[in-house]
């Protein structure tokens, strides 16, 4: 969180890079700052769910998370 803020400060980017969404962290402070986000799909539909909570999304929606499931490699979800 402190990275996130410091490289806000000085208009340098920050790139948070994890293989699930639960690796960004669980705080709002932490998410808030968070500018860009991209998702490229998934196994599963509880990885789906989590995912789309996180981009503010319908998480009970099964056509979102079938849409992460059947991402093809290379393409992503992306939330500016």
């Amino acid at each position: 969180n402190r990275m996130v803020k410091m490289g806000r400060t000085e208009n340098a980017g920050i790139y948070l890079i994890g293989q699930n969404v639960s690796d960004v962290g669980e705080t709002e402070d932490i998410k808030s700052n968070i500018g860009v986000k991209f998702a490229f799909g998934t196994k599963t539909h509880g990885e789906a769910r989590e995912i789309l909570k996180y981009m503010g999304l319908n998480e009970e929606s099964k056509e979102l998370r079938e849409m992460l499931i059947d991402l093809p490699t290379g393409y992503c979800l992306m939330k500016d």
